[in-house]
């Protein structure tokens, strides 16, 4: 009877070594996963910052780096961070050294409602490094072997320039 017992007491210790390793494999995925979105989330912070700033005025808007400072502070855990701002008018004739956002932005029908008005959009972009690479199944099994992906992450605010 005591040898069962025993038998009974490893059984215990023998399923938690079999699902330490998949729960622990389980946890960093979702931490991983968890830290791209939140990646995502200052991204979209810092092109609505950045956005925000340059619908000030047409001066604001041409500022490449004020835009870039408040987008910079707008996602201040993001040190790669990439930054591009364009104008666009709706004006017609278009003045010279501008863009027409209907050239731009064909799709969008920003021009409809106010064909006087500038718009501009703001585009953070950086890329996540993954610490796990556990793309496929055949990673899974191999035990995560090889570089962990890189992933591309960008977030546009387009806005209205005031005048």
């Amino acid at each position: 009877m005591s040898l069962r017992r025993r038998w009974h007491k490893g059984q215990s210790t023998v399923e938690l070594a079999l699902a330490a390793p998949i729960l622990v494999a389980l946890l960093v995925v979702a931490a991983d996963y968890a830290r791209v979105f939140y990646m995502n989330v200052e991204l979209d912070e810092a092109a609505r910052a950045g956005a925000q700033y340059a619908s000030q005025s047409t001066t604001t808007a041409k500022d490449t780096t004020g835009i870039q400072a408040a987008a910079g502070r707008g996602a201040p855990n993001i040190s790669g961070m990439t930054v591009s701002a364009s104008l666009c008018t709706c004006q017609t004739p278009l003045p010279s050294g501008q863009i027409s956002c209907q050239t731009a932005y064909p799709t969008l029908n920003y021009c409809t409602d106010s064909p006087d008005a500038n718009y501009v959009q703001v585009t953070a972009s950086d890329t996540f490094q993954m610490v796990m690479n556990f793309n496929t199944l055949s990673n899974i099994i191999r035990g995560f072997s090889g570089p962990a992906p890189a992933i591309p992450l960008r977030a546009t605010a387009i806005v209205q320039v005031q005048q």
